[in-house]
């Protein structure tokens, strides 16, 4: 074999692993983030009726692909009465398919209530969100709220909340 020859070899095999490289990173990526989504398990079930809750709002969090979900929890008289989610990176869409749900752990005082269809993964993180809320609220951590607005991080300037009653707040 000439040297050139021996040289093209070298070439030709770096090019290899440039394209398995290439093809074979992104492959692996989308197996990952499917298997993540797949096996997310939904949020264990708090029930505040034998639960004592500090008055005042809490902010809650989880993560969820592709970022965090903040959550606003007011309590009253040992009661849940408002939850605005204040960020969520997901599609407008799947932010308002969850005002029912929020409602409905309103009036269970439980986050053991069904997810939303359609929009599975963001029900299961706002179940989480509010029962770090719920947490922080039981034990009556000081500071366990936070303005929503300092924490905001999201891709765009728009500040939204679904709040109790259905409605999406554009601020």
């Amino acid at each position: 074999m000439t040297e050139g020859h021996v040289e093209e070899k070298k070439k030709s095999k770096g090019k290899k692993w440039i394209i398995i490289s290439v093809v074979a990173l992104p492959v692996i990526l989308l197996i990952s983030l499917f298997l993540f989504v797949r096996f997310q398990k939904d949020a264990v079930p708090i029930d505040v009726h034998e639960m004592t809750l500090k008055d005042g709002i809490h902010q809650g969090k989880s993560f969820k692909f592709p970022g965090e979900m903040l959550v606003n929890m007011t309590v009253k008289a040992n009661r849940i009465t408002d939850i605005e989610i204040t960020k969520h990176l997901a599609p407008d869409k799947y932010t308002e398919l969850l005002a029912p749900l929020i409602q409905e752990v309103i009036r269970a005082q439980s986050t053991g209530v069904d997810s939303v269809s359609g929009a599975t993964i963001s029900s299961r993180s706002l179940k989480k969100a509010i029962n770090d809320a719920i947490q922080k609220a039981h034990q009556g951590k000081e500071n366990s709220h936070r303005d929503a607005e300092s924490t905001e991080t999201g891709l765009n300037d728009k500040h939204e909340k679904i709040n109790s009653n259905k409605t999406l707040e554009k601020e």
